[in-house]
């Protein structure tokens, strides 16, 4: 299964990961950060990045996906 993981860090909340199992909604989340940054609604500290992780379907693999989120 693969999980793609955003990171970012912002002034407002701290840093923060957020998990998601579609690249769309990844890669939409990143652009929406990326406009309101512009926008100065927000102030990012850190650009936001995308990474990728292949964690197999079994009780162990969902363990390490959420101890890493």
């Amino acid at each position: 299964m693969r999980i793609y993981i955003v990171h970012y860090e912002s002034s407002k909340d701290g840093y923060n990961i957020q998990g998601f199992a579609n690249l769309k909604r990844a890669k939409s989340l990143v652009s929406k950060l990326k406009r309101n940054h512009r926008r100065d609604l927000i102030v990012l500290k850190k650009e936001p990045k995308i990474i990728h992780r292949e964690i197999p379907i079994t009780k162990k693999g969902i363990l390490n996906a959420i101890n890493y989120i």
